[in-house]
């Protein structure tokens, strides 16, 4: 669980790229085909909730991880967009 001021840095103070950036690329299988995929700028346009981290190379949910208590939630693991990043071949 975040301090508020945890709370405060996650929800006020996070890292934008700019719309030059270049996400990285990663090769997946997609229909049996091989495919480079990256994460879309736009998503974080879309999605107002949604932020990139350039270290962890992935997206995470800025309200999942500010107010989220815990490991579970009603009894469900954290895991994608909380607690470990979301990959772009399970964004698909």
């Amino acid at each position: 669980m975040l301090s508020n001021e945890d709370i405060l840095i996650v929800m006020t103070k996070i890292w934008m790229p700019n719309i030059s950036y270049k996400f990285p690329q990663k090769l997946y299988t997609v229909q049996n085909k091989p495919k480079y995929l990256k994460f879309q700028y736009s998503w974080l346009l879309k999605f107002p909730w949604l932020v990139y981290s350039e270290k962890e190379n992935g997206a995470f949910c800025r309200i999942c991880v500010a107010f989220s208590k815990s490991n579970e939630n009603n009894g469900q693991n954290l895991g994608a967009l909380v607690k470990k990043n979301m990959i772009i071949g399970e964004m698909q």
